[in-house]
């Protein structure tokens, strides 16, 4: 196979694990391109496989290879280093991507992961909306622009008497810039989420990873994209809001920890060799 990587950021060592990866398992036609020379894409030759960080560039990606790689990161993050672990999809970000994580065994949540999952808790008195970051990715199919975070507000008080609460993303430099006119309450953005959520009845989300966390600390999450990878097992409309419960999630986890590997399991091929079942 011909694979393709695509630098020019700051997370190329990561596809440069990837690819040692790939070599041991015997391809060696490998060849790396900067991110820039896709945009517009000139004559480069086709290839098998193309592998890069983000998703912002895959309909080029897509044009030079067959298949894409789309590396990203992961959905159960480390409290000190968030780029300890690395999610790895084919043609798709998050839960758009092709994972082949239907019905994993168990070894790798007991072996990275074991007891992370919280009873469950649905006593909490307030409903908690959380945005993302306007440039997200995973909000481009929407119009950014276009997101309506008061109609969600008011659908949901139409359903409770709960308190509707907004948490910003802790990376977002501008809240103000989805024009939130509805009156609710705010809480900081750089206030950690195991702080907030024994207060939560349920977290709403469109497709936050914080809807991940939610999930493994006991909360129900209501999810309103597909591409949210609590969507699998979340639920999806307001209107439920006040029957709500947590699912099981033993198998929901199983399969998120075959989603996501740590940097030297690439090197070492390990990941390679789990993502090759796409062509068996």
């Amino acid at each position: 196979m011909k694979f393709t990587g695509i630098l020019g950021s700051s997370n190329d060592k990561l596809v440069y694990a990837f690819m040692e990866g790939v070599k041991r398992h015997g391809h060696t036609d490998i060849i790396y391109y900067d991110h820039r020379d896709l945009e517009p894409v000139v004559n480069l030759p086709k290839r098998d496989v193309c592998v890069g960080f983000a998703a912002r560039q895959l309909d080029a990606f897509k044009r030079l290879c067959d298949d894409v790689v789309v590396l990203e990161l992961a959905y159960i993050r480390d409290n000190v280093d968030e780029w300890k672990w690395i999610s790895y999809g084919w043609n798709g970000l998050n839960g758009y991507a092709e994972v082949i994580n239907s019905q994993c065994p168990s070894d790798r949540r007991e072996k990275y992961f074991n007891n992370i999952l919280k009873t469950e808790n649905t006593n909490g008195e307030i409903i908690l909306i959380l945005t993302q970051v306007y440039h997200d990715q995973s909000l481009e199919k929407y119009g950014r622009e276009n997101i309506n975070y008061d109609k969600l507000i008011r659908d949901i008080q139409k359903k409770t008497t709960a308190p509707v609460f907004v948490k910003h993303h802790p990376k977002e430099w501008n809240p103000g810039i989805y024009n939130i006119t509805e009156k609710v309450s705010y809480i900081d953005k750089h206030t950690p989420l195991k702080y907030i959520f024994p207060l939560c009845k349920a977290t709403v989300s469109i497709s936050s990873n914080s809807s991940v966390d939610s999930l493994i600390a006991g909360v129900p999450a209501i999810t309103l994209d597909n591409g949210s990878m609590a969507s699998f097992i979340a639920e999806h409309n307001v209107n439920n809001i006040n029957t709500i419960k947590l699912p099981d999630r033993s198998n929901w986890l199983n399969n998120l920890c075959y989603s996501q590997w740590l940097i030297e399991e690439a090197a070492r091929g390990d990941v390679w060799d789990y993502m090759k079942q796409k062509f068996k």
